[in-house]
């Protein structure tokens, strides 16, 4: 606040940003990279079932002999 030497009274200058669009390209963004995560993660999961899966199956079959 400034006090103008002419008068008595007090100016005031108030500057305001519309952020709007700004907080939504932060969300967006967010939501990408969260999006993203989990695609990632789903086929990976995927994979390292199936591979367990495998280990676990090849533990538990009995090895066959060729004694032919």
């Amino acid at each position: 606040m400034v006090l103008n030497p002419h008068t008595d009274h007090f100016q005031v200058l108030v500057i305001l940003y519309d952020v709007t669009y700004l907080r939504q390209v932060e969300q967006m963004q967010l939501d990408f990279v969260g999006n993203v995560s989990h695609e990632l993660k789903t086929p990976v999961t995927a994979i390292s079932g199936f591979a367990e899966t495998c280990c676990r199956a090849q533990k538990t079959t009995p090895m066959h002999s060729n004694s032919s």
